[in-house]
């Protein structure tokens, strides 16, 4: 019976041991007995540019859009262009019927040719004293009067084509050739599109920050992802009083025509552009107590636990402005498994955040 006992006794005092043995860490390939090398993503902290930006929402606006009208009445002749042509400064756009301006040209230009050769005598004949000097200042008022008719009428010759004052695009037809028009009487639209204008109001608040040349990055819903910029050039003296903001032009450039004024768009206004901020990825930020705290590598590749100071958060990252310096290394996946003192191994998923895996090491 005691034999019993003592074989019973020994082969539950064996299960103890190994139970004890099995609670401890299995020893790592390289490492201390009863360690764990933990595997995780790392990103390497690195100054980069961090532009800080605004969400605002804003229209597109044509920066000129006019009637082409008539400044003669008279029947129009001719209609030269297409509606929703691009067309350039100067292209001819219509003409109107001008028999009746070109006789009165050709009369005002007689009229002026023997204006200036009276006073072309005049002028002899009052040196030679043989007409007074009232009759003179008669033929002098007389050619400037000629040469003011004839001026009237080489306008009027001009006006009867119409061209377009600036590059844009022709908008549709208000009147038919052979019809006749008014002074002032329009034929159709000319709308700029290269470059639109971007209308929006930014707060109050950050009036400062808003100064001429800053860019905007901006969006339509007819356009889906495509992003387009533009230049800040015009910020208003004025304050709104009922909205407290202020309103803020900028130019886009539009050369394929893609854009239309009267797009609404959302935009990002650049406030600030740094060229140093230390940037991680906001999956490294953990918190405790209030406080933001980091995993960074120590000697070794052993983790220890940083508290940080956070600054602007863009696009799934965050500025560190306290805490870190260029070149540490902080855990973006896998710190839930380790504490500090843990020896971390580089996966290969850190190759996006500029670090390359730790080597395997040998058994």
């Amino acid at each position: 019976m005691k034999k019993r006992y003592a074989l019973i006794f020994s082969g539950v005092l064996a299960l103890f041991t190994m139970a004890l043995s099995g609670c401890g860490k299995a020893p790592a390939a390289g490492g201390p007995p009863g360690e764990f090398e933990v595997p995780a993503i790392v990103a390497l902290v690195a100054p980069s540019t961090l532009e800080e930006r605004v969400r605002l929402v804003g229209s597109l606006r044509s920066r000129a859009s006019i009637d082409i009208v008539t400044e003669l009445s008279g029947t129009l002749e001719a209609l030269l262009f297409t509606e929703g042509e691009t067309v350039v400064r100067g292209q001819v756009l219509a003409r109107m019927r001008d028999d009746l301006v070109t006789a009165r040209l050709r009369e005002a230009e007689a009229r002026y040719q023997l204006a200036q050769a009276n006073f072309s005598r005049g002028k002899d004949l009052l040196q030679a004293e043989t007409i007074s000097q009232s009759d003179f200042d008669r033929l002098i008022a007389e050619y400037g009067i000629a040469a003011a008719v004839r001026a009237s009428a080489e306008a009027a010759m001009r006006d009867s084509v119409i061209r377009a004052p600036f590059d844009g695009v022709v908008a549709e037809r208000r009147a038919s050739q052979g019809q006749f028009l008014s002074i002032g009487q329009p034929i159709t639209s000319l709308i700029q599109q290269d470059p639109l204008e971007a209308e929006f109001r930014v707060p109050e608040r950050l009036l400062a920050a808003v100064k001429p040349g800053q860019m905007i990055s901006l969006r339509s819903a007819a356009q889906g992802a495509s992003a387009f910029q533009g230049t800040v050039f015009f910020v208003s003296p004025r304050v709104d009083e009922r909205s407290r903001t202020v309103l803020v032009k900028a130019e886009v450039p539009n050369p394929d025509g893609v854009l239309k004024g009267g797009m609404f768009v959302n935009l990002d206004l650049v406030i600030s552009v740094r060229d140093d901020a230390l940037m991680v990825p906001e999956a490294a930020i953990h918190y405790r107590g209030g406080q933001a705290r980091v995993l960074a590598l120590g000697a070794d590749d052993r983790a220890e636990v940083r508290r940080v100071q956070l600054g602007t958060r863009i696009r799934e990252r965050v500025e560190i402005l306290e805490g870190l310096e260029d070149g540490d290394r902080v855990v973006v996946e896998g710190h839930q498994k380790m504490g500090p003192g843990t020896k971390v191994v580089i996966a290969p998923g850190s190759k996006q955040y500029g670090l390359e895996p730790t080597a395997p090491t040998d058994a």
